[in-house]
Formats: C-alpha cells, sequence, structure tokens
C-alpha cells in the first residue's frame, strides 16, 4: 500500500511559523509510520486469524492495532496542533486532543486522567 504524505505547510524560511512547521513535520511521519502499521496488519493478519486460539497471538494482534490506531491519534493530535499554531501562536492542548478518537489517549495527550465513565468514544479498544 502507497504511503500517502499529506501535503506540508510552507517552509519557515518563507512563513517563519517554525513551531508549526516542527509539528505538520511531525505529523507527516507519524502517518508514515501509521500506514506501515496498517500494511503490517494486511500483511500479518491471515497468520493471526489462523492463531487465533493461542491468546498471546491474540493480544499481539491486539497491541498492533492499538500502536496503528494510536499512532493515527497523535498524527491527527500534531495536524491539529500545527492548524492553530499555524493560525494563532497559541496551542490550546485539550481542543487539539479532542480530535483524537481514543480517549485514554486524547486524555493524556490534554493532561487529564482518562475517563473511567462507562461511555464509549468510537475507536476505543479493550485489551483482554
Amino acid at each position: 500500500m502507497p504511503r500517502r504524505t499529506p501535503p506540508a505547510i510552507p517552509d519557515p524560511a518563507v512563513e517563519g511559523d517554525e513551531v508549526a512547521i516542527l509539528l505538520d513535520r511531525l505529523r507527516r511521519e507519524l502517518v508514515d509510520l501509521h500506514a506501515a502499521t496498517v500494511d503490517l496488519q494486511l500483511c500479518l493478519g491471515p497468520t493471526l486469524a489462523a492463531a487465533a486460539g493461542d491468546g498471546a497471538v491474540l493480544r499481539a494482534g491486539q497491541t498492533l492495532d492499538l500502536l496503528t490506531q494510536s499512532l493515527d491519534g497523535l498524527a491527527t493530535f500534531a495536524g491539529a496542533a500545527s492548524r492553530q499554531v499555524s493560525g494563532s501562536g497559541r496551542l490550546d492542548a485539550a481542543a487539539a486532543a479532542a480530535t483524537v478518537t481514543l480517549d485514554a489517549l486524547s486524555s493524556r495527550l490534554a493532561g487529564r486522567a482518562p475517563s473511567r465513565s462507562s461511555g464509549r468514544r468510537p475507536g476505543d479498544l479493550d485489551l483482554f
């Protein structure tokens, strides 16, 4: 699967917004890592399915899925942070974290304790 690297924001020599550019570079790296883990999941899927009776293999597959989702969440957060900083020069970490679908990751990025509520958000994953 080809990697999709979204377009970059302008170079700091042109725009001078070095923090936003750094955050966007981070986002692009995370997007590439996310794509690599998606490729791994696609490649390893049949092997994991064949070994579904093995609890250790199942947990490893779930860990790979959580890694993939986390990389996507971190890329989303970095992109939101980059857009905020680029537009205003300020960062609202809670607002940027609100774009992340994994509740525990979103909470950590916002600097708050993960929610213990029974309500589930799309993308939440329980390892067992």
